[in-house]
């Protein structure tokens, strides 16, 4: 009797055993994966991660996603990080469409600052992207960042121009 107890608690032992190598050999976690380099505050869309479902979220870690690396619920979020601004820059709220958000107008793109035609403010870095969720909003801010050399000039034009902040775009080109 003790033999034939011993052969199933054996048998279940190493069924066990070869259960946990296998999974300690091929089970390498599995998640998204970033399609390309996903730099902080990012609106995801579709085509940036290899699973489907993610996109209107926002990466949220610190340094970013690179290439390949597979995504942890951790790094992304329902809203940007907006972090504080460096001292001495200047950051700007810009409306855009949300077809130009969901094309090439993106955290760390630097489009152009346009404003009444024919002003042109320079480049700009883009910080986040924050569109609603829902899909009959067309609109999307952007907030840019001005840079350094060009913040006091940008705004003396802006003054002289009497440019508002809604008559501001973002285009890869000003039309002069």
């Amino acid at each position: 009797m003790q033999i034939s107890r011993l052969i199933p608690m054996v048998a279940w032992c190493l069924l066990v055993l070869i259960g946990t190598l296998f999974l300690v050999v091929y089970g390498k976690p599995q998640g998204p994966v970033a399609s390309r380099f996903l730099p902080p505050n990012t609106y995801l869309l579709p085509a940036d991660l290899s699973y489907s479902g993610y996109d209107g979220r926002y990466v949220v870690a610190a340094n970013g996603l690179a290439q390949g690396a597979t995504v942890s619920a951790a790094d992304l979020g329902d809203q940007p990080n907006l972090l504080d601004g460096a001292q001495g820059k200047l950051s700007l709220l810009v409306s855009v469409d949300r077809s130009a958000a969901s094309g090439v107008l993106n955290a760390g793109s630097n489009p152009q600052l346009c404003g009444k035609k024919p002003t042109a403010y320079g480049a700009v870095t883009v910080q986040a992207v924050r569109c609603e969720k829902d899909k009959n909003n067309n609109r999307c801010i952007a907030m840019v960042e001005l840079p350094n050399s060009g913040a006091g000039e940008m705004a003396a034009k802006a003054l002289k121009d009497e440019t508002t902040t809604k008559e501001l775009r973002l285009a890869t080109k000003c039309d002069l």
